[in-house]
């Protein structure tokens, strides 16, 4: 006897079994195959999600990158808006404070001039 007569002999036996066998390795298969293509797909689905939120990602830094740079800019002039304003100040104090000086010197200086002559000296060193 030949391998096939035997295989169609014991199908021909137990047809119910044979039946329920192909059964559920062809629900296997289709389960497989199913499984497989819902996976491919959800990955797909998935990878799309990414590249648009990349995009949008992209976009959003683009927009506070602008945004920042904008606010960087207002605050860069204000500060030195600030600076021209303190420094304009100081050096007007400075220019009081000098003046304060240079006039507490000519009398210092006259006052030095007056006492030496009261002594006798009429030699300013």
């Amino acid at each position: 006897m030949s391998i096939w007569r035997l295989t169609l002999r014991e199908i021909s036996h137990r047809k119910a079994h044979f039946v329920l066998g192909l059964v559920s390795i062809t629900a296997a298969v289709a389960a497989y195959i199913a499984a497989d293509m819902l996976l491919r797909d959800s990955s797909h689905r998935d990878q799309e999600v990414l590249n648009t939120m990349a995009v949008d990602q992209k976009e959003k830094m683009a927009s506070f990158e602008e945004n920042l740079e904008t606010t960087l800019d207002d605050k860069r002039t204000q500060l030195e808006e600030a600076l021209a304003e303190t420094q304009s100040r100081l050096r007007a104090t400075l220019q009081e404070r000098e003046k304060t000086v240079a006039e507490a010197g000519a009398a210092l200086e006259d006052a030095m001039r007056k006492i030496t002559k009261g002594l006798g000296f009429n030699i300013l060193i």
